[in-house]
């Protein structure tokens, strides 16, 4: 079994990636490419973070981000796509 591995204990900026379920491509419409990218700006904005750059793919997203203390981007990540799927969803 794959040991899970986050590299958060120094301020590097991360290089973050997630796909859809089964790679399926939901994010191919512009309406649900809307809602990544201002759950971004949210969660960002609540971290304190910054993101340099992001690509959304239909069936993934890549992003670079950045925070000014450690042991924030677990968390990020697990709101930032789970408010993400919830949202385009409904």
């Amino acid at each position: 079994m794959v040991k899970r591995r986050v590299y958060d204990n120094e301020k590097h900026i991360h290089f973050v990636t997630f796909s859809c379920y089964r790679r399926r491509q939901y994010l191919d419409n512009d309406q649900a490419r809307k809602i990544v990218i201002g759950q971004l700006g949210a969660r960002l904005t609540k971290k304190n973070g910054i993101c340099i750059g992001f690509v959304i793919m239909p069936d993934h997203v890549h992003a670079l981000v950045w925070f000014p203390e450690v042991m924030k981007l677990s968390s990020f990540m697990n709101k930032w796509k789970d408010q993400s799927s919830h949202t385009i969803k409904n």
